[in-house]
This record gives C-alpha cells, structure tokens and sequence, in this order.
C-alpha cells in the first residue's frame, strides 16, 4: 500500500474541506450578526463638509417612530446599533442648522455633484453592518425683486414657483414694486421659474437657472 498516496489523498481532501466551509459560511445568507448597524457621517452636499450640530434620527420604518436620535460633533460621524428584530427594517434621516432636512426627499436630490444630496435612506441588510453618508443641502435664498418698466396700463400679475412653496405664489397689483425672499438648496444652480401676465393673459414665462450661494442671498431682478 502506498502510504504517500494516501496521505496526499487524506491531505487534498482537507484542504477541499476547509474551503467549503469557508466558501459557505461566506455566502450563507443566515450567517448574520444579532443585531444591526448603520454608521457613516454627515456631509454638506455642496462642498462635502462634516456637518457639526446636525440630529440624525434613527426610525421605526414601519411608523417612522424615532427610536433614536445622536448629534454630530466636528468630524460629522454618527452610529446606530439596533435589534432588527424590534423593528424589521429602519430608516435614517438628518436635520441641521442652516440645511434643508432630509426626512421628505426633495427636488434638490440630483442637482448637486458628487452623487447629489441624499434623500431619506433605509438600513438594506439586518444583521450587517451599513455605511451610509448623509449629504444635506445647505440653505440659501433667492429674492425676487420686481421693477415695472412698461408705460402701458393694465392689471399685472406675476406667478412664483420657488421651492420653498408648493404652489404658485401669486403676487398681484401694486405688489409688483416690491421684493419677496424665499429659501432655496444652496451651493447649486438651481431653477427660477415665474410667470408675467397682463389682464389674464400671458405675457412672459420663464424658466432660468442662476447659482444660489450657500448661507447667503442670490438677488433676481425682474422687470416688466
């Protein structure tokens, strides 16, 4: 009997083994942690900036109960550990001084660079460990300031569409010499939409895009 022979045989098989089970206990779907995490830290979607002061809130998904909550400091980080099985699934979001919240995802979500702003995100995988940064829009605003040039008579209206409404601001008669400010994404170009009418009937409608600097105000002037 070749005794080497058995050996390399005996030996092969082993190492086969081994393998499997690494390979398994890699790709088993069940070989989870007893609880979750979800880590990452808070960004400025325009610069991307840590975020000091910002609340992240950890939620309920199921009932957005906070379940939750931690503050920034200087680097931005944050961390949740949780029972999944308390909850089932969880949804984080970001609130902070002088940025637009993220717990309803804006139209400002794909306007910024870098992969935009981060809408409301949910934790993917129980029983893993999840990085996700969260990128907040800083403020800024645009004031709309009308001037009437036109030497004709007539009753002018003009509709706003800033983001800050959800609706067409509508400024009528006199009003018109006057200025409006609304809160917009900062750090972004972003659209400036209106609309001028003259007795009902359209005169001018226009869809612009002008760059609204963070923390700090973008003057547009109109005439008509």
């Amino acid at each position: 009997m070749n005794h080497k022979f058995i050996l390399m045989k005996n030996f092969i098989a082993i190492i086969f083994l081994a393998f499997l089970a690494i390979s398994c206990t890699k790709d088993n779907p069940y070989n989870r942690m007893d609880h979750t995490e979800v880590k990452g830290r808070l960004l400025d979607a325009s610069t991307g900036e840590p975020i000091e002061g910002g609340t992240i809130y950890l939620t309920d998904g199921g009932s957005w109960i906070v379940v939750d909550s931690l503050v920034t400091t200087a680097t931005g980080e944050y961390s949740f550990k949780y029972d999944h099985e308390e909850y089932g699934y969880a949804e984080f979001w970001a609130k902070a001084p002088n940025y637009l919240s993220n717990k309803n995802i804006g139209t400002w979500a794909a306007d910024y660079p870098n992969g935009g702003a981060s809408g409301r995100g949910a934790v993917r995988d129980n029983g893993r460990v999840n990085y996700e940064d969260i990128r907040l829009p800083p403020v800024g605003y645009v004031k709309y300031c009308f001037t009437k040039t036109s030497t004709g008579s007539g009753n002018y209206k003009v509709n706003l569409l800033p983001y800050s409404e959800s609706t067409l601001f509508p400024v009528a008669g006199g009003a018109l010499e006057d200025c409006f400010t609304f809160y917009y994404p900062g750090g972004v170009d972003y659209r400036i939409v209106y609309a001028i009418f003259k007795d009902g009937t359209l005169v001018e409608g226009v869809e612009d895009t002008a760059y609204v600097p963070r923390f700090d105000t973008l003057t547009y002037n109109i005439e008509f």
